[in-house]
């Protein structure tokens, strides 16, 4: 048979020898084959005989050599995994591929070796896995597939939750906590706002808003809103005892006093007095009061009552009393009356009356003058009254 010359992947099926012989119908055939080892150009050689004897020990030889050229094609690959982009939190390891080779059935090895090369920021970068696959003829096979890693996520941030507060207990800035999901550093920061109320300067409210952003430059931003209210009353400091004297005793002028306040540094006081009607048990009530508001409007009120007693008569002049002695005159030189000074421990102009009358009681007719000073006139049942009598007594 010819020699022959193929490849590694087109080696023909050994054919069946037929051989005829004149005596016999029915020649034994024998096939053997060998493997040689190759040439410069050659892999292998395949040497395949073919012997025929017949029952009388004839026999013939049939030798054909193929020359199976060297295997030049590296092994190819087949479900590779196909190129994408990912999150830099969802990187997962990839399938291995399988190789497939022309000539060698059974791959020897497949390895994988990965290449990062890195992108603008820590998070990103492109991985470059490469699977190669060797076969027995030392031919290798090389795929590539390309994993863009991208971190276009923000960073999950948790902020303090919203309340609220009175003015004098405004919160700290509280701690804010962000994580990233590509597992990097998140920096946190914080901006204060406060936003008036058109009531109050003590009414407002506070907007801290927090942003977080990680080393590729997302960002997520939230609020926190607190609510201030000013609700407490200003807080007086010393406010004057309830007093009940004598009229000469106190003092009805309305005293200063102080007033703070937990929000405002000012406290606005409104004092005003209320004098009652004069009653039978006392001369005047006075209540002092006072009104401290703060700048919401919050108000705290104090009283002091004041009630004053005249239990005290009014006081003839001494010296006056001396003059008007009683005494006796002559028909013709009665005097005339005279007008009688009086003082009061609470009231500056006191009502003076004199009364006259002349009865006889013999042998002589007397005159009597009777000069009666009251304060607080106004109330009749209430008033303190002091009569001061001179008899006259008219000779004939």
């Amino acid at each position: 048979m010819l020699e022959i010359t193929v490849s590694c992947n087109s080696v023909p099926i050994a054919p069946t020898g037929v051989v005829k012989d004149d005596c016999d119908a029915g020649v034994d055939v024998e096939y053997y084959q060998q493997t040689l080892s190759g040439t410069a150009t050659h892999q292998y050689r395949l040497v395949r005989v073919w012997k025929a004897e017949d029952d009388c020990g004839n026999s013939v030889t049939s030798t054909q050599t193929i020359y199976v050229l060297k295997d030049s094609e590296a092994p190819v690959f087949v479900n590779v995994p196909i190129d994408e982009q990912v999150n830099c939190g969802s990187v997962v390891p990839a399938d291995t591929p399988d190789a497939r080779d022309n000539c060698d059935f059974s791959i020897s090895s497949i390895s994988l070796t990965e290449t990062r090369i890195d992108g603008t920021c820590p998070s990103e970068a492109r991985i470059i896995r490469t699977w190669i696959a060797s076969d027995s003829f030392g031919n290798v096979g090389t795929v590539d597939q390309t994993v863009t890693v991208v971190d276009n996520e923000p960073p999950s941030l948790t902020v303090p939750p919203n309340m609220e507060s009175s003015c004098d207990e405004v919160p700290e800035i509280g701690r804010a906590f962000a994580t990233d999901s590509c597992g990097h550093s998140v920096d946190i920061r914080v901006e204060e706002h406060k936003k008036l109320s058109d009531k109050s300067v003590d009414r407002y409210t506070i907007l801290r808003m927090w942003t977080a952003t990680d080393e590729c430059g997302n960002s997520v931003k939230k609020k926190q809103v607190i609510i201030i209210d000013d609700t407490t009353k200003p807080t007086f400091g010393d406010i004057p005892s309830d007093v009940e004297d004598s009229c000469e005793n106190v003092d009805l002028s309305i005293p200063e006093v102080q007033a703070t306040d937990n929000c405002a540094n000012e406290v606005n006081i409104i004092r005003h007095s209320f004098v009652s009607e004069y009653t039978c048990i006392a001369t005047r009530v006075v209540i002092h009061t006072w009104v401290a508001s703060d700048n919401s409007g919050n108000s705290r009120t104090a009283f002091q009552t004041i009630t004053v007693f005249d239990r005290t008569a009014p006081v003839f002049d001494a010296s006056e009393l001396l003059q008007n002695q009683d005494t006796t005159v002559g028909c013709l030189t009665i005097p005339s009356s005279k007008y009688m000074t009086v003082t009061d421990n609470c009231q500056k102009n006191v009502s003076v009356s004199m009364m006259e009358d002349t009865v006889f009681e013999f042998p002589h007719f007397v005159n009597v003058r009777t000069w009666t000073a009251v304060d607080n006139v106004e109330i009749k049942f209430c008033t303190h009254k002091l009569s001061l009598y001179l008899i006259l007594q008219h000779l004939f």
